[in-house]
């Protein structure tokens, strides 16, 4: 029998509401136009609309996820944090599989405007698939 080491012991649970807090706060201060107004993601999670989960690394809390099932039951990951210095990437995309499977999901849907995230997120077999176009919003005349 093989042991696990700690980078392989990674699982899902819910997110307490302090953890959620505290992360959307720095959430909102690291991207001040992520396509949204400061505090929208809180305004998601506390009417429902979204549900939160940590993902856990060798039994500590290391990304928070906030994530809803679209009608045609994809899974659709609307923010993705870390929570602790040194997190990885990989970590974030083995607990978006472990939602999706145990939520029975089609398909991923996982939108950022971070190209360092597209291409770790290609090498877990994801694709670019689409092109947002945006008009309104602060943040649309801002150069990123």
């Amino acid at each position: 029998m093989k042991l696990l080491t700690p980078h392989e012991l990674i699982e899902t649970l819910p997110a307490d509401d302090a953890t959620v807090r505290s992360a959307l706060a720095l959430f909102d201060e690291i991207l001040p136009c992520d396509l949204r107004d400061p505090g929208v993601c809180l305004a998601a999670y506390k009417d429902g609309h979204v549900q939160a989960t940590t993902v856990n690394v060798d039994g500590s809390p290391a990304h928070l996820l906030l994530h809803h099932l679209t009608y045609d039951r994809g899974l659709y990951i609307d923010v993705a944090k870390g929570l602790r210095e040194g997190g990885r990437a990989a970590d974030i995309f083995a607990g978006v599989d472990q939602i999706a499977s145990a939520r029975g999901a089609k398909y991923i849907l996982f939108a950022t405007v971070r190209r360092g995230l597209v291409r770790l997120a290609q090498e877990h077999g994801y694709s670019p698939c689409s092109i947002n176009l945006l008009k309104g919003a602060p943040c649309a005349t801002k150069e990123r």
